[in-house]
This record gives C-alpha cells, structure tokens and sequence, in this order.
C-alpha cells in the first residue's frame, strides 16, 4: 500500500504531526484521492479537531488505521471519506483529560480558588467528551449516549469491534502493516502509560513482539523505531534548513558567530536591534543610489540610440541627393594630339620665303 503521507508521533508536537503539516499535504492534492495513514497515540484536542476538518473540507481523503491509533487521532480518522482497518491493529477512544499539577500546601481559600478552577477543567473537558461523541456518532450511526458510554469503558478496540460499532468501513489484512502492531509487552506499555492510555491487551495473534524474552527491544523495532525518527527529522531538517540560513545572514550583520535559537525564537539586545536598524537604512540608501546610477545610465544609452539614428538619417539623405551618383558610363575621352612645334616653325618659314 502506497501512502501519500502518515500521521505518526504525537499529533501537534513538532515530533508527530501538527495540522500545519495537514494544510500543506492538502494544498499540494487539491481535488485528488489521498491515502493516509494512521498510527498515532493522539495528542493536542485543538490540533486534531484542526485536521478532522481539514480532511472533511477535502473531501476526497482516505485512512488506512495502521498499528495503535488512539484518542483525537481516532478522531481524526473520522473525518476521511472512508476509513480501512489492517487486521491486527488497535484503536482507543476514550474520554478526554487534562493535567492536573497541584502539589503544594493550601489554606482553604486557596483550595476554594484551586476546586473552582479545577470544576471549570472538568465542564471544559465535558464539552469535549460530548464533541468528539457527536463525532463518532456521525460515523458510525450510534447514538451520542452509546458513543459515551464506549468513550467511558476506554478499552482498545481490535479492527472487527471497530468495524462492528461502525467506526471503520473495512478490515484489510495486510501482513507487513500489521508487523508494526505492538502487543502484550512491558517496553511499549511504558510508552502508553505517559500518555495516560490503557495498557494493551494481552492477545497472541502472530504479530512481531517488539521486546525479547528479556525485556529489551528487538532489532526490527529498534530499525521501525529508527526509520520514523530519521523521516520525522528529515522533515524537521528541511524546515530548519531555510531558517538557520536566516540566522546566519542575521548574524553575519551583527558579527556574530552565530545565533542560538530556543523554542523557537531567538534573543537579541537594543544594541542588536539598533545594528539591524542601521544595517536596513544603509541597504536602502545604497538601493537609492544604484537605482540613481542605472537612471543614468539609461539617459546616456538613449541619447547613444538618438545620435545613431541622427547619423543613419544623414548618411540616407546624402544617399538621395542629386548628383550623388557618378556616371557609370562615360563617353570616349578625347584623344590628344601630339605637334611638333619645331617642324611646324621649318615649313611656316620656307612658305613664307623667309
């Protein structure tokens, strides 16, 4: 199966997939059929309600659930024009949560403060719970309170339960897809619980475990694991790549070596912004002056271009002129003749008698 793109990782972090990814992909297959696939512990409720309705707007997505794919990422997956299951794989859908980080002392005006926002947290997260029902429910023909109450026993569900609630339109098998499903092992339990999301169920079905008999992670996970870190960061590279280049040009101005940059943004002084100031000034004067000199230049160019067409008029007029054409056929010239002056004298005297 070939996919357009994957929605792996932690939807919304720059690790996983943010809707920014989403609209870009889309933009590039405007009117097109797309496959997606999915494999996605969830992530940001705000970024994945984000991409469920870029995908609705597109209208012509399809999702293939590939692996674990849970919480908004299932939500996601609602969205698409039509949505495959690979045998093998499981999805979670379950009621939304927040984190919860009191740990401190408190008289009981503060914990009357601290309940208070804690009771606006669970009406908030209410809303949510009810969103993403009414979500489901559009889907699979259920009915909100059925969607809830599935949302509610957060239990993984395998491709022919999800098929059967109406949450997928089908159930593909497909044997190297279904590799990557990881059950019923201690490493990628671990990794779930960070999410707050059940442990899988224990179930032997013929999929690749991605730990030993020891506990340790096999070498095709570990090479699974690799190749989607190297993809991820890749993207991330090639994003950085034209930002760094900034950085540099930026830091270049200042003189300094380079410009560190944290959570994406970068620290600069007064003195700083001062340089750049002048910097910018000084660029736009010495455009001024440049587009001066070519002013210039193009005002000595056209009275090059005048004084050539000046001449090409003279030399056509001296061309037309009257007898400005000589005569290319002369008549014989005339032949002179030689007199002997001497003998002339000789003859005029004896006539003369002299």
């Amino acid at each position: 199966m070939i996919y357009q793109f994957k929605i792996r990782g932690v939807v919304g972090s720059w690790w996983g997939t943010t809707a920014d990814d989403i609209e870009y992909f889309l933009s590039r297959y405007k009117d097109k059929d797309v496959d997606v696939a999915i494999c996605s512990p969830g992530g940001s409720v705000a970024e994945g309600l984000e991409i469920y309705q870029a995908f609705k707007d597109h209208g012509k997505v399809h999702v293939h659930i590939v692996g674990l794919t849970a919480s908004i990422a299932t939500v996601i997956a609602m969205g698409a024009k039509t949505v495959d299951m690979v045998k093998g794989s499981l999805i979670l859908i379950h009621n939304s949560s927040t984190p919860v980080t009191e740990w401190r002392m408190a008289n009981k005006e503060e914990l009357d403060k601290i309940i208070a926002k804690y009771k606006k947290e669970r009406n908030n997260l209410n809303t949510i719970d009810d969103l993403m029902a009414s979500i489901y429910a559009e889907k699979s023909g259920k009915t909100m309170q059925e969607c809830l109450d599935k949302m509610k026993a957060a239990e993984w569900i395998t491709a022919d339960e999800a098929k059967d609630f109406g949450l997928v339109d089908s159930i593909r098998t497909d044997a190297d897809s279904a590799k990557i499903v990881a059950m019923g092992d201690n490493y990628f339990n671990n990794i779930i619980k960070e999410y707050g999301l059940p442990a899988l169920p224990v179930r032997s079905d013929g999929v690749d475990a991605v730990v030993d008999s020891e506990g340790n992670p096999t070498e095709s996970f570990l090479a699974k694991t690799w190749q989607g870190l190297k993809e991820r960061f890749r993207k991330q590279q090639a994003k950085d790549k034209v930002m760094n280049k900034k950085f540099e040009n930026v830091a270049a101005v200042l003189g300094y070596p380079g410009i560190e940059e944290k959570d994406g943004y970068v620290s600069l002084s007064v003195e700083d912004v001062e340089k750049l100031d002048k910097h910018m000034a000084d660029s736009e004067a010495k455009a001024d002056e440049k587009a001066d000199e070519l002013g210039k230049a193009n005002g000595k160019l056209a009275e090059l271009k005048q004084k050539v067409q000046d001449l090409e008029e003279t030399v056509k007029n001296l061309k037309d002129a009257p007898g400005a054409k000589a005569d290319t056929n002369p008549g014989e010239e005339p032949v002179a003749e030689v007199v002997d002056n001497e003998a002339g004298i000789k003859l005029f005297n004896s006539v003369m008698g002299l």
